[in-house]
């Protein structure tokens, strides 16, 4: 092998884990806001104050739930580009963060003044799909100029 195409597969290695590493963050995050025992994020030093407070006004607690969604789908969308990924894998990496709202949502039955709310879960589920549904477009546009195979 050339240096050119090690090159390549050390670029596409690194990129791998970035995505991966990404979506690690996201999902562990969910996770974790998810099952604090407060859903106020302005009482979590993780979190800018200006963020918490965005976050926790009555008007985005919905939307609150939708932007983490939407940046795992997103970084699992470019990760499935970097695989060349059939509809099938698209469509199991959906279901995967369906079921990732669910088990956050679900979690909350365990926790003090966490309410379990199934419009949560549906937040989730759009986020998901509005982060992938673009990464899709431009995967078939990738496939279609055949800038990948």
């Amino acid at each position: 092998m050339n240096n050119s195409n090690t090159s390549y597969f050390m670029k596409r290695g690194i990129s791998f884990y970035i995505f991966y590493v990404l979506i690690s963050i996201g999902v562990l995050a969910v996770l974790y806001f998810s099952w604090i025992s407060s859903p106020k994020l302005e009482n979590n030093w993780l979190v800018p104050y200006k963020v918490a407070k965005w976050a926790d006004s009555y008007e985005n607690m919905n939307l609150r739930t939708a932007i983490p969604f939407f940046f795992i789908g997103i970084f699992s969308g470019f990760l499935l580009i970097l695989k060349n990924s059939s509809l099938r894998m698209w469509i199991f990496i959906w279901v995967l963060l369906s079921l990732l709202a669910l088990l956050a949502e679900f979690g909350q039955f365990f926790r003090p003044y966490r309410i379990f709310d199934k419009g949560d879960i549906k937040w989730g589920v759009l986020g998901s799909t509005l982060g992938l549904l673009p990464i899709y477009g431009l995967f078939l546009f990738l496939k279609r100029n055949k800038r990948i195979k």
